[in-house]
């Protein structure tokens, strides 16, 4: 027993050795990670992109300062005309050189650049397209709309497609004719049934949250909304939420449903998406 005992200890350390040993190996800097001789890591920051960066770049000692920056316009897209160069410790912050726009020929080592150090480029065009965010931020682009004249002038969409089916026959809805395609019989006994009992426990008024999301808000409208994509008897659910994190005005179609405070306020969702709460999740309106 004694004999058992000592050999799983004995293999215990083994085990531990050779772990050890694994971790270290899988800790140290390899051959692809080391730069080679004359070579340094650099990351670039730059003046006009607050969540962009271009990390790891590798540059040569020997690099002349026109070189460096000839290569960094072909990254951050900054004129070499308009660009000024500072270099930066590790840490992102530490000022290790400012490089004076006569040093063109200037070799990159003679600043002293730090392994993973960072170099900062200053972007000095008035007129550069990255000036104010417009290379980053997606909210500065302005999105195409179009508006309700231009969608009725258009052949080809459902709404030209729904109003003459319902021409064709007033009856008409997209859930029977989906029905058909797929060979089922449509339900005509759930067609025209009653809206769900969700529904009718919705009412003007009542504060709810929205699914998926949680979206908080209040309840401006229950009924159907013919310009809605369904069937013509569907119930929707007109909310005015909290926060802007809607998709209209509670108007659609030209056609105003109900009042909410702006634009991105209101939406309309199905019954089955909006729960009614007590949670005190109400309007700005009703805290006045």
């Amino acid at each position: 027993e004694r004999e058992r005992e000592r050999e799983r200890e004995r293999d215990g350390g083994m085990v531990s050795t050779t772990l050890a040993e694994l971790r270290e190996y899988v800790r140290q800097e390899s051959c692809a990670q080391r730069p080679a001789a004359g070579t340094v890591v650099l990351n670039v920051a730059h003046s006009n992109f607050s969540s962009t960066c271009f990390p790891e770049l590798r540059f040569c000692v020997r690099d002349s300062i026109a070189e460096v920056k000839q290569r960094l316009f072909s990254v951050t897209g900054t004129l070499v005309s308009h660009m000024q160069l500072s270099l930066l410790g590790p840490d992102g912050r530490t000022l290790i050189a400012a490089i004076p726009d006569g040093a063109d020929d200037a070799l990159l080592g003679a600043f002293g650049p730090p392994q993973r150090g960072v170099i900062f480029v200053v972007d000095t065009d008035p007129f550069s397209k990255s000036k104010g965010g417009w290379l980053e931020n997606t909210a500065l682009v302005e999105k195409y709309t179009m508006s309700e004249e231009s969608y009725a002038k258009r052949d080809g969409t459902y709404r030209k497609y729904r109003e003459q089916r319902l021409q064709e026959d007033p009856k008409w809805t997209l859930k029977r004719e989906m029905a058909l395609r797929r060979g089922a019989e449509p339900d005509e006994q759930h067609a025209e049934s009653a809206p769900s009992n969700k529904a009718v426990a919705l009412s003007a008024g009542d504060r709810c949250r929205v699914f998926p999301g949680a979206r908080a808000g209040v309840v401006r409208f229950v009924g159907s909304v013919p310009e809605l994509p369904g069937d013509a008897d569907e119930v929707w659910v007109g909310v005015e939420y909290n926060e802007p994190v809607g998709k209209n005005d509670g108007s659609i179609a030209g056609r105003r449903v109900f009042q909410c405070r702006g634009p991105k306020f209101g939406g309309f969702v199905r019954a089955a998406n909006v729960s009614k709460t007590e949670d005190g999740c109400h309007s700005e309106d009703e805290l006045e």
